[in-house]
């Protein structure tokens, strides 16, 4: 594989990213025709390729080992998880845990629950003691039916070890990082791991933060190796792409079984209409065929990759700010159109291509008139008397606005059959003139709303807006909140769907996952 530089227009666009959306360091890659790498590295050439944490990249080499393993006979992928973890029983967290296959790991269709968010790689005996901790309020949903867990590719991490009798990330080392040259690529913070990229952690909910990219240094932590925790740079990392896009064969020399390839892709479930879980990896119909993609978070680091297997094309980002997984996806999206157009540089843009139906005014309860303006094909928000403001489109039907009132937030349309209804702006909610009025607040939840922190993980916010309670994990990340009874609530949306959230009002705590947040007295968001 031949190595060049993008060229200026992709050069131009990456770097706007890297300033509209707070990346300190951003390296890109793209694999043309399984040979030929073009790279961006945002920060100094002449250094050597900054390594970066690429957080659930990871469950693509657990998934590509389970497969060799298949490969040799010395497993099924149809045979339950119980045969190799005898503990793995009907009371580990309330699942029908002897109906678990090892499939249902590596499809998150296991029922089990996204798990805690480790800070370390825990052991056996600390993943089963962990059950009682987690342990849902009422039983997870059975096999079948996808819920993304990071427990589910521990699991199959134990599985690896336990077959081969060797420790999981040796025989990564082994079987896939040393046939490929990967030699910069590992797990664990150890003498080997010591060029990694400093991280960054996002800094919400506050008073002092002006903006939802505003961010803050903070140390490498471990995670569980076989779920999110492996190192990589742009170079080792696309070996594996391309070894991918040309069927398991490296430098001329076969590295993976061809069944394996083939095993990455035609394993598959249906999460919705679109959007299909695959091993390690999720795959839609988008850029004139089918992509396979994964955005990915490590405490302080997010990677995000596609891989189009019919035309041997593949994408890789990497960043050293947690939290930053759809914007990398966003990016990836518009260089896939990008190169699938012609090279067109019309598409690298931030422009949102529903622009039209957002221009006009918006009001909200105790709250300055909004206008959204355009010039251009470019969309631009005033409030009150202020200058109008850039608003920076960043995939999934939202928007950043570059600076003035409201730049904190995220800005999202509220969309009914393709119309406008109105804007989500942090907890507020405009509403569209000519639009029907909105809920409003209801102070149905004041009592329990505002900011909660944890010392470990940071700041999340429970707010009102126009009737719904919604958990924000950040001002990118949020969640309807439906009550089930007193104290719990269900996430009807957001990144973990259906796990449930309960909130305590006299103890001031929130409990979702298997951490808690104590009710914070600064409760500005």
């Amino acid at each position: 594989m031949y190595k060049t530089t993008v060229n200026e227009d992709l050069s131009a666009y990456l770097y706007q990213a890297c300033s509209y959306f707070a990346l300190p360091t951003l390296s890109l890659g793209v694999i043309k025709e399984g040979c030929e790498l073009l790279v961006f590295e945002s920060g100094d050439k002449s250094l050597q390729p900054p390594l970066y944490k690429i957080g659930s990249l990871t469950k693509l080499i657990t998934g590509i080992a389970i497969l060799e393993l298949k490969g040799e006979g010395l497993l099924d992928l149809e045979d339950r998880v119980s045969k190799y973890l005898p503990w793995f029983n009907r009371e580990f967290h309330n699942v029908l845990s002897d109906e678990v296959t090892i499939m249902d790991l590596l499809l998150h269709t296991s029922g089990l629950p996204r798990g805690g968010l480790f800070k370390k790689n825990p052991s056996q005996a600390e993943v089963i003691a962990s059950a009682d901790f987690s342990e849902e309020p009422f039983p997870a949903r059975s096999t079948g039916i996808f819920k993304y867990s990071n427990l589910g590719y521990i699991i199959l991490g134990f599985i690896i070890e336990t077959v081969t009798k060797d420790e999981y990330r040796s025989f990564v080392q082994q079987r896939i990082f040393d046939p490929l040259q990967m030699s910069e690529s590992g797990f664990g913070i150890n003498e080997m791991s010591a060029g990694i990229t400093e991280p960054h952690s996002l800094s919400y909910f506050s008073g002092s933060n002006k903006s939802p990219y505003d961010f803050i240094k903070i140390p490498l932590l471990n995670a569980p190796h076989a779920s999110f925790d492996m190192h990589s740079h742009l170079d080792d990392f696309s070996k594996l792409l391309a070894c991918i896009l040309n069927k398991g064969i490296h430098n001329g020399t076969r590295v993976l079984r061809e069944d394996t390839i083939q095993g990455l892709f035609k394993n598959s479930r249906p999460i919705n209409a679109q959007l299909n879980s695959t091993v390690g990896l999720m795959s839609i119909n988008a850029f004139k065929g089918i992509a396979y993609f994964q955005n990915a978070e490590h405490w302080g680091h997010s990677a995000s990759m596609l891989v189009m297997p019919g035309s041997k094309f593949a994408l890789i980002a990497m960043t050293n700010r947690g939290s930053g997984g759809l914007e990398l996806w966003t990016i990836l999206q518009t260089i896939a159109k990008y190169f699938t157009q012609h090279q067109n540089a019309d598409y690298l843009n931030y422009n949102y291509p529903g622009y039209l139906r957002m221009i006009g005014e918006y009001t909200a309860h105790s709250q300055d008139p909004l206008v959204i303006s355009r010039q251009g094909a470019r969309l631009y928000m005033s409030s009150g008397m202020e200058e109008p403001s850039r608003l920076v489109y960043k995939g999934r039907n939202s928007f950043l606005k570059l600076e003035g009132a409201n730049s904190r937030y995220i800005i999202s349309p509220h969309l009914e059959k393709g119309q406008v209804k109105g804007l989500c702006i942090g907890p507020y909610y405009y509403n569209k003139s000519g639009a029907e009025t909105g809920v409003g607040h209801t102070n149905k939840y004041e009592i329990i709303t505002g900011v909660y922190a944890n010392n470990t993980v940071g700041r999340i916010a429970l707010f009102e807006r126009n009737g719904s309670l919604i958990l924000a994990y950040s001002p990118l990340k949020e969640a309807v909140l439906e009550q089930r009874e007193p104290g719990l609530f269900i996430q009807a949306t957001g990144p973990f769907i259906d796990e449930p959230v309960n909130i305590d009002a006299r103890s001031r705590e929130l409990r979702t996952g298997a951490l808690i947040f104590k009710k914070a007295d600064n409760h500005t968001y």
